[in-house]
């Protein structure tokens, strides 16, 4: 429907003034506008925008407008000027020659206060060409006020029903989340109802983790576009989201200060982040970029932090059990290598007629890096190694089935002490990447001639004790522990050995091993025990000397692996 019209001053067609009180309710506003929009068609460069007031921030935001193109932000100057006229106009004030609205549309020729029932609630501009009859619109636009108001608070309140309808929903959806533990389950769909809600179509979960984040799930937003969005001091705008711990609503990304999107391949236009906060704890960030209609809103801010509060202890729930999870595969897998490991250590001691022997191993943890072994050698001699990876657990453990695979293969091709710790040395430093080595010590007990053939690797000297003197003689190294220089030469060296002698080879778990008050249990002590015991076998000494290191260590922790090897000499 449109009324009729004619060309008034300047080309803009003016409603004829006896038929102004035709614009009345009877007329839809969309009606309103048709007629509006048809009285400027014959006039060359003529539009009109209505705006309405934001409280909430102080700007305006478009309601209609026609006949110029509209942009997506206010010019800063136009804004000023509308919002300096806002704040003291009156019903019948106008503002004439305002800045053009947005850059490269035609200036504002007046501004013209909505008013309804005394309140102003926004604004009306005509864009043009100076010389329109100011008069004539300024009672078009009275006529107009009420109807346009009523209308904007129809819709505010529709958009607040269509908010709380959109927070219940979103409500009832989390609530849904909490019985899910599995993190690769919750993550997809808490990012399906984050995006349907907001009604966009790309964005990510990301998860904090000890020096940064990692992608939880990513629908559109991989991890490469997420670290090029920076701030603008040039850091990464995901972690100062994640450290600021709130809402971010960035709505038009290209013009903002709080982020830089020039670094990333893909278009940006809006953004929202929101923590997954749980008692006071940063989780992750819920991601959302492109809203689909008009950007992203402060409204659907509010909604997406109901999702989040509500999924936090969900994704909270899931986090622990996948840690749970992860905590029990690695103690599965430990496990498994304690028994690995255990099972090859000797399970019973060589038999050697004149010669008892015995040995244990006690890992502070559950696997540890101590080592010790026989190996029947030809003429009936009898091979022990013992040896101490630094540090203990896993990376000790590894480094002793390396020592130990390598010394296997080298004793089926030679017997010889220093060619064999020579190549297990070179063999260990190039297989180990760090800074790892292992003291390692190798003897070859020879009862027919009554002697020890040795070569140490910087291992703690084995300790000799001779009844007849009542002396203690320790076997000294002969080079560097293994695994710290390819090249390094290694010597050999003998001792006798006599009826009734004790030979006891032990790593430094023995004499550094404290008790609660922190005492150590030192070498003395090892020797004094040897000495008053050494009458009896091999077995007696070896399982007193365990018996006084734990009694002496009490309930104090085991701070090293603990091993030793005891020889009697009959």
């Amino acid at each position: 429907m449109a009324y009729p019209s004619k060309a008034g001053e300047g080309g803009v067609a003016i409603l004829a003034a006896n038929r102004e009180d035709s614009l009345s309710s009877s007329l839809s506003v969309k009606e309103l506008l048709e007629n509006l929009s048809s009285s400027l068609e014959e006039g060359a460069d003529r539009g009109y925008t209505i705006l309405f007031h934001q409280p909430e921030g102080g700007g305006f935001s478009v309601f209609a407008s026609h006949g110029t193109e509209c942009g997506r932000i206010i010019d800063p100057e136009a804004a000023g000027a509308l919002r300096l006229f806002y704040r003291s106009a009156e019903k019948d004030d106008l503002l004439r020659d305002a800045p053009p609205l947005w850059k490269g549309s035609p200036p504002i020729i007046a501004a013209f206060p909505l008013v309804f029932r005394g309140r102003k609630y926004g604004l009306f501009l005509l864009h043009g060409a100076s010389g329109t009859d100011l008069p004539v619109w300024r009672r078009r636009v009275a006529v107009l006020s009420a109807e346009l108001v009523k209308t904007q608070m129809l819709d505010a309140a529709d958009n607040e029903c269509a908010a709380i309808r959109m927070k219940l929903d979103a409500l009832n959806e989390a609530g849904k989340l909490v019985g899910f533990v599995d993190l690769d389950t919750l993550l997809p769909r808490l990012m399906e109802l984050s995006l349907r809600i907001m009604n966009a179509q790309v964005g990510a979960i990301v998860l904090a983790e000890e020096n940064g984040f990692h992608g939880g799930v990513e629908w559109g937003l991989t991890e490469e576009i997420l670290a090029n969005l920076r701030t603008q001091g040039g850091g990464s705008f995901i972690a100062a989201a994640m450290a600021k711990g709130e809402p971010i609503l960035i709505p038009h990304a290209a013009s903002s200060d709080q982020v830089d999107t020039s670094g990333s391949d893909v278009c940006v236009t809006s953004l929202l982040t929101v923590p997954l906060t749980f008692q006071d704890k940063t989780l992750g960030l819920i991601v959302i970029a492109n809203g689909n209609a008009g950007g992203l809103d402060r409204s659907q801010s509010e909604v997406l932090s109901t999702i989040a509060n509500i999924s936090a202890a969900a994704v909270d729930n899931a986090i622990l059990y996948k840690n749970s999870l992860k905590h029990e595969r690695i103690s599965a897998e430990i496990q498994l290598a304690s028994t690995i490991q255990k099972s090859l250590l000797p399970e019973t001691p060589p038999v050697m007629e004149g010669v008892d022997i015995d040995g244990w191993s006690m890992a502070c943890t559950e696997t540890g890096g101590d080592y010790y072994d026989y190996f029947p050698m030809d003429d009936g001699k009898i091979g022990i190694v013992i040896g101490d990876a630094t540090g203990h657990g896993m990376g000790a453990a590894l480094m002793m089935f390396i020592v130990r695979s390598t010394l296997y293969a080298l004793l089926m091709q030679s017997s010889d002490l220093t060619h064999v710790v020579s190549t297990m040395n070179d063999r260990v430093e190039r297989d180990t990447q760090d800074d790892r080595f292992m003291t390692f010590f190798f003897g070859i007990l020879d009862r027919k001639s009554g002697r020890i053939s040795y070569t140490s690797a910087g291992h703690d000297p084995p300790a000799l004790f001779r009844p007849g003197t009542g002396d203690f003689i320790e076997l000294k190294s002969t080079g560097i522990p293994l695994g710290i220089m390819a090249g390094s030469v290694f010597t050999e060296e003998s001792a006798e050995l006599r009826p009734g002698d004790c030979l006891v080879f032990g790593t430094d778990g023995i004499w550094e091993a404290r008790n609660p008050a922190g005492e150590r249990y030192g070498c003395r002590r090892l020797r004094d025990l040897i000495a008053r015991h050494h009458r009896e076998d091999a077995r007696e000494i070896s399982a007193v000397v365990r018996d006084d290191i734990l009694r002496f260590r009490g309930a104090g922790s085991q701070l090293d692996d603990i091993t030793a090897v005891f020889v009697k000499v009959v």
